[in-house]
């Protein structure tokens, strides 16, 4: 399971567990049958401990990385939506109703994913903005409860290793225990990388002080190494 598929469940997971969720049902958006259970959700074809009329989804997440310079893939914000649905002419019916409107759901959800931690999140839960707002019009009564999971939440990457200078006058060898990585290198006090200082390719001659990092796709760069 990806991490956003992971942080989605929890989620879902977090409403299901909760007695005010106990009659109404909670679907991930993700699930082959969801539509399926949506439609039956809304009427009255599938109770949820003797009730209908409205549902939560918890629709499949997004990510945001607001600084794309940084090394990654690294998520620095994940928006959560879920989604309340109303039939009001089945879920205010006494008998068989839910006897909680969307919005009541909605305060529901807010309380409940209000600083809550899912392991796959890197940090707590924030409430978006808006919080609590109309959804799609359509047949039924929807509305959309929106929070951000935020604090770093990503898939950490391995970083290179920092290349290592060895030789002694006239020439120098680099060399890095990742294996496959590239080095690039500068003599000028600039920071080397793929698109300034020189490829290491074979040993060189010393002109200045030696600077040198290390680059492998699926990899963080290395650190500098300065000589």
């Amino acid at each position: 399971m990806s991490l956003l598929e992971s942080l989605q469940q929890e989620c879902a997971d977090r409403l299901s567990a909760l007695p005010a969720f106990a009659w109404l049902p909670v679907l991930v958006e993700h699930r082959r049958d969801y539509q399926s259970e949506y439609q039956r959700a809304l009427g009255p074809l599938l109770t949820t401990a003797g009730r209908t009329g409205a549902c939560v989804t918890v629709l499949t997440p997004t990510a945001n990385a607001r600084w794309p310079e940084t090394g990654g893939p690294f998520f620095d914000e994940i928006p959560l939506v879920a989604r309340v649905q109303e039939n009001p002419v089945v879920n205010r019916d006494p008998a068989r109703g839910t006897g909680q409107s969307a919005l009541t759901i909605c305060e529901a959800i807010a309380l409940a994913w209000w600083q809550f931690y899912p392991v796959a999140a890197g940090g707590p839960l924030v409430p978006g903005q808006p919080t609590i707002a109309r959804g799609p019009a359509g047949d039924f009564v929807t509305y959309e409860v929106r929070f951000v999971a935020q604090g770093g939440v990503g898939l950490a990457l391995p970083a290179c290793a920092v290349p290592t200078l060895a030789g002694t006058s006239p020439l120098l060898t680099l060399a890095c225990a990742t294996p496959g990585a590239a080095i690039f290198y500068t003599q000028d006090g600039s920071g080397p990388g793929p698109r300034n200082g020189a490829l290491y390719t074979a040993p060189f001659a010393k002109t200045g002080p030696v600077k040198a990092r290390a680059w492998l796709m699926g990899c963080a760069a290395s650190a500098t190494l300065t000589a």
